[in-house]
């Protein structure tokens, strides 16, 4: 955000845009990127918790079966 502000105003110090019309297109411009690179790295991170629990050193869960209603302590690994 820093960098696209520093960014227009240097456009607008050469005279190839205005800066009224610059730094608020280059600001809310790159504000909606950090948005969208937000929610796409948090849909990344929690499939890799789901798919890859391995990679985050958090072990994976053993799926049980159980063999039947009753006693259900019974289970096959």
């Amino acid at each position: 955000m820093i960098a696209a502000s520093v960014c227009a105003v240097e456009i607008a110090i050469i005279g190839a845009v205005p800066i009224g019309v610059g730094l608020p297109t280059m600001f809310i411009y790159h504000a909606l990127i950090g948005i969208i690179e937000a929610i796409i790295t948090g849909i990344v991170v929690l499939l890799i918790f789901n798919v890859r629990p391995e990679l985050t050193g958090k072990p994976k869960r053993k799926q049980c079966r159980s063999i039947g209603s009753w006693p259900p302590v019974l289970s096959l690994h």
